[in-house]
């Protein structure tokens, strides 16, 4: 199996796309004992939804939104995992969901949560009602 490197903005590393093999992920300023931690909270949580999902991509993001938003304080381990659980119940809520569209779901597997809220934003005007309204009513 041929090494493969990928860098992301953020200080997560890496968020990769359809994952052959192991991953590692790396967070400064996370322990990687405390990313394994969340990793496994993430997947129980997401139960059957697990292996739909790009759990590398989620947990990466979910961290660097996390990072960005308290740039400079110290460490919440306690606030950083009640915000994987919550993700991880509101993605379970919407792939539930049979009446969510396949673009938000899709969005949603590839671990693209910002770009899922930014798609419901720019349409939820247009909605009186729907599953997109509620979904964007679940994840705020």
């Amino acid at each position: 199996m041929n090494d493969v490197s990928q860098q992301t903005e953020g200080p997560c590393s890496p968020a990769v796309n359809n994952p052959k093999g192991n991953v590692t992920i790396t967070c400064g300023g996370v322990p990687k004992k405390d990313i394994d931690g969340l990793m496994n909270l993430l997947t129980k949580t997401l139960g059957k939804n697990t292996q739909l999902t790009d759990t590398n991509s989620i947990l990466s993001n979910v961290i660097n939104d996390y990072l960005k938003e308290n740039q400079g304080l110290k460490l919440d381990k306690i606030r950083l995992t009640n915000v994987v659980s919550d993700q991880a119940r509101k993605i379970n809520n919407t792939l539930d969901d049979e009446f969510n569209t396949d673009g938000i779901k899709d969005l949603i597997l590839a671990g693209k949560i910002k770009e899922a809220e930014t798609f419901v934003d720019s349409h939820a005007i247009k909605l009186d009602k729907g599953s997109e309204a509620q979904w964007y009513e679940n994840v705020r």
